[in-house]
């Protein structure tokens, strides 16, 4: 009686191993899947962002208020502000 259940112990230790190798596996398949889509999105993110820059620097530049500040009366005051 003690071998069978020194055997079942081995054995379900056995199995044991293998579930845990299996979700091992498991676990790296999930986490290459996330961070290929996560390396996709911060593509899209910098292409988004190289694309908006200049918009954003000239909405920016022409939308600042520079009433009161010194040399906005001079041709070029706007570009020294």
């Amino acid at each position: 009686m003690a071998a069978r259940l020194s055997h079942r112990a081995h054995t379900l230790h056995h199995d044991g191993e293998q579930l845990q190798a299996r979700a091992r596996l498991l676990q790296d398949e999930l986490m290459a899947k996330l961070t290929t889509q996560s390396n996709q999105l911060l593509y899209l993110l910098s292409v988004m962002t190289a694309v908006l820059l200049r918009m954003t620097i000239i909405s920016g530049l022409f939308g600042m208020n520079v009433g009161g500040l010194p040399l906005v009366d001079t041709p070029i005051g706007f570009w020294v502000a």
